[in-house]
């Protein structure tokens, strides 16, 4: 029934961008809490491109996230795979935790994007240091 077709997933395949979006919003969800931190890190890593996140937030709404897994490695290179592994890590540990579902979720995109732990070890190394400030007292 073409009423309700505005409630159903788009047929459009995502941009890159729009996978960087959709899978910040995966992680965020992923302990079931939506952290300010979290929602700042979505919104610093999209240069405020509401468009990416409003489509994403619709793939979300319509699509489990084993199809998106199946979906989005496809959709990038190299460099745009490792930049959501980037920003997702930081994402992830925006709210100086990792939770056991945050940690599940990551290593399910690194497998996904085909990134093996040692391959992104020193990334994550980075990126803790990065938001470790307890060095400044």
């Amino acid at each position: 029934m073409g009423l309700f077709d505005m409630f159903k997933g788009s047929n459009t395949p995502l941009t890159p961008k729009q996978v960087l979006a959709t899978s910040l919003l995966f992680m965020v969800a992923a302990d079931g809490e939506v952290d300010e931190a979290e929602l700042g890190q979505l919104m610093m890593a999209l240069r405020g491109d509401r468009k990416s996140l409003e489509a994403a937030i619709k793939y979300v709404r319509n699509n489990p996230l084993d199809d998106f897994l199946a979906e989005a490695p496809q959709l990038l290179d190299e460099k745009q795979r490792l930049n959501v592994l980037v920003n997702l890590c930081d994402s992830l540990l925006a709210d100086g935790r990792a939770e056991r579902s945050e940690q599940a979720l990551f290593g399910r995109f690194l497998q996904a994007f085909q990134v093996s732990e040692d391959q992104f070890r020193p990334y994550f190394n980075a990126i803790v240091v990065k938001n470790d400030m307890s060095v400044f007292g």
